[in-house]
C-alpha cells in the first residue's frame, strides 16, 4: 500500500473489536517520526520509511512494545512471540502502551525500517541481530556469516530488558 493510504489505526494504538478485522494483513508505510511526542509536528528520527503490517495478537497473553513476533500457528494474519531460531515476521510497534497489546487485539508490527527492539542481552552498535533464548527478545549475532534468523542491524546499543534502535527487514518471512 502507498504512503497516502489512510491508516485504520494510528501507531501505538490497539483495536479490540472486529470492526477492522477485514484490514488484517494490510501494510502501510509511516514516516520515521517520534509518534510519542506531543508536538504538533512530530520530530523526525530518520529520513527512512517504516513499513508496518496490521495484525492480531494470537499469543495467549500480551505482546510488549519491541518484542519479536512470528506468524501464528492459528492464522496467517495473527502473530505470537518469537522464540530462539524462529523466523521473525516483525517487531511489535514501539509506540504501544507499556503493558503491550492484549490477546486478540489488533495492532501494528514493523516489518521493515528503523524501530526499537527489545534486547535479551547486550547489543553493540552495528551488530547483526537475531532471536535470543528469551521469547520475544533480540540478541547480537556474531556468527560469520550471520545465522539464518538474523533480521536486522543495531543502530544504537542495547542492554538486557531494554529497547534499542535497529533497522530491520522481516519481509522475507511476511505474508
Amino acid at each position: 500500500m502507498s504512503a497516502s493510504t489512510v491508516s485504520p489505526l494510528p501507531r501505538g494504538k490497539t483495536a479490540d473489536d472486529a470492526t477492522l478485522s477485514h484490514l488484517l494483513g494490510m501494510e502501510k508505510k509511516f514516516p520515521d517520526v517520534n509518534f510519542a511526542s506531543s508536538a504538533a509536528v512530530k520530530p523526525v528520527l530518520s529520513g527512512m520509511a517504516v513499513t508496518c503490517r496490521y495484525v492480531s495478537n494470537e499469543n495467549g497473553s500480551a505482546i510488549l512494545p519491541g518484542e519479536l513476533v512470528k506468524i501464528s500457528s492459528n492464522t496467517i494474519t495473527g502473530v505470537e512471540q518469537a522464540d530462539s531460531g524462529d523466523d521473525v515476521c516483525g517487531i511489535a510497534d514501539e509506540y504501544l502502551p507499556t503493558a503491550g497489546v492484549a490477546d486478540d487485539e489488533f495492532f501494528w508490527i514493523v516489518v521493515e525500517g528503523p524501530t526499537k527492539v527489545l534486547a535479551g542481552a547486550t547489543v553493540s552498535i552495528g551488530a547483526h541481530i537475531g532471536t535470543d533464548s528469551t521469547s520475544g527478545r533480540a540478541a547480537a549475532d556474531a556468527s560469520d556469516p550471520p545465522n539464518a534468523d538474523v533480521f536486522g542491524r543495531a543502530i544504537a546499543a542495547g542492554t538486557d530488558g531494554n529497547n534499542f534502535r535497529a533497522v530491520v527487514n522481516c519481509k522475507r518471512f511476511g505474508v
